[in-house]
């Protein structure tokens, strides 16, 4: 029997160099570790297993790749002798030690992208990369974050997804399409956008690309003005299969005109919305999900970040109750809470739902509703919905239709 997969997350340089010196090198072929400090010793032992062809290093690169300043960026050299590698992961580096990735077969990369400790950001320059055709970047560049108009993407990729890490609340670095309308082979993206989201024209230029299948949108504290104007010039044009709103600000309100244009993307499957208060009346969103029967996970939460700054949320009428804040949007009597979840109840494809709403109803109210539930809704999802005078919450999963999607990540 040889070995052929491996996954070790022990700790220590002494213990990674260790087990690495003892592999079978014509037989491992997937193989997943964590890594110590010396990692320039590490990557010399890992690169003798040539037959590797799946390769996930597991830790932090962030400790070890930050040389003094003029010297060069070879960390990931070495990985270059792996001729047979066709999938890699790898943690924290920095931009100028992914344009030294040299992998002849590489088709799938994830990588995370760190802050340099030195002036500013270099041009990300990947075009070097192309047999590469999935391509996963989550962007922790704290000052310079977002794609720039001079970076350069592998130019094979079909699949890309752009992860915004929430550090980017910060930066203020303006953020450029540009560099996708170079990707004509582009089928599946999937973009997180912070404050500084390319413009809403230059976002509708990606319909000039003729092979591109499905977006993702995922709009992480953008100012609302901003997403009003995407909403009107690049929703309407791109093949949306997923829209979301996530980590609302203490003062953000999404707009109701935001919330309706969701209707015009009716290949919509998946939709996130989360705000501290919804203008949207209940009858104007069960109005738009009728305009979106494709819909297989559906979010809609009234959520306030706890103060902590860890990226958790509390409910609103929580929150509401600690600032002693009464007040519930106009619009949310029975007739229109009814009307919602009959709108939610009838969406054919529906595997996964979350709704968190603030209500202010009367007792004889509540009633009323809960005794709706069995013909507004089926079985398995009645059972999940709980309403009292204070709150609307419906947290199911239909187990007979559940999703599995290639693309879409919705955080729930």
């Amino acid at each position: 029997m040889q070995l052929q997969s491996l996954s070790s997350h022990s700790a220590g340089c002494a213990a990674a160099l260790g087990l690495l010196q003892h592999l079978p090198a014509h037989s491992l072929t997937h193989l997943e570790l964590r890594m110590g400090r010396k990692v320039a010793a590490q990557l010399v032992t890992l690169c003798q297993l040539t037959a590797l062809r799946r390769l996930n290093i597991v830790g932090t690169f962030r400790q070890w790749t930050m040389p003094a300043f003029g010297e060069s960026h070879s960390t990931l050299v070495p990985l270059a002798a792996l001729q047979q590698l066709t999938e890699l992961q790898l943690p924290s580096v920095l931009n100028a030690e992914l344009m030294q990735l040299q992998v002849p077969r590489l088709q799938q990369l994830q990588v995370r992208i760190c802050s340099s400790a030195h002036g500013a950001r270099k041009q990300l320059q990947l075009s070097h990369m192309t047999g590469l055709q999935g391509l996963r970047i989550t962007d922790e560049d704290v000052r310079h974050g977002g794609l720039a108009a001079g970076d350069q993407l592998p130019p094979g990729l079909r699949e890309l997804h752009w992860h915004e890490a929430r550090v980017h609340w910060v930066s203020t670095a303006q953020c450029s399409a540009q560099p996708l309308l170079a990707l004509t082979l582009l089928q599946k993206l999937y973009l997180e956008l912070g404050r500084q989201p390319p413009e809403a024209a230059e976002l509708a230029q990606l319909s000039s690309l003729r092979s591109l299948q499905e977006v993702a949108l995922i709009y992480d504290s953008t100012p609302p003005g901003i997403v009003a104007a995407h909403a009107q010039a690049a929703w309407p044009v791109l093949p949306l299969v997923q829209l979301g709103f996530l980590a609302p600000s203490c003062t953000l309100e999404l707009q109701a005109s935001v919330v309706l244009d969701l209707g015009a993307a009716q290949g919509l499957s998946h939709v996130c919305l989360r705000a501290e208060r919804f203008c949207t009346k209940p009858s104007e969103l069960a109005a738009v999900l009728r305009h979106l029967p494709a819909l297989q996970c559906l979010e809609v939460s009234e959520v306030v970040a706890d103060g902590h700054g860890d990226g958790r949320f509390v409910p609103y009428w929580i929150a509401a109750a600690a600032r002693g804040i009464q007040a519930v949007p106009m619009g949310r009597d029975v007739n229109a809470v009814s009307e919602l979840l009959e709108a939610v109840g009838g969406l054919q494809e529906l595997s996964r739902v979350h709704l968190r709403l603030a209500m202010k109803l009367a007792s004889s109210e509540v009633q009323a509703l809960q005794g709706q539930l069995h013909q507004l809704l089926h079985s398995e999802l009645a059972a999940c919905c709980t309403i009292d005078q204070k709150k609307l919450q419906l947290r199911g999963l239909h187990y007979e239709r559940r999703v599995v999607c290639s693309l879409i990540e919705p955080r729930w």
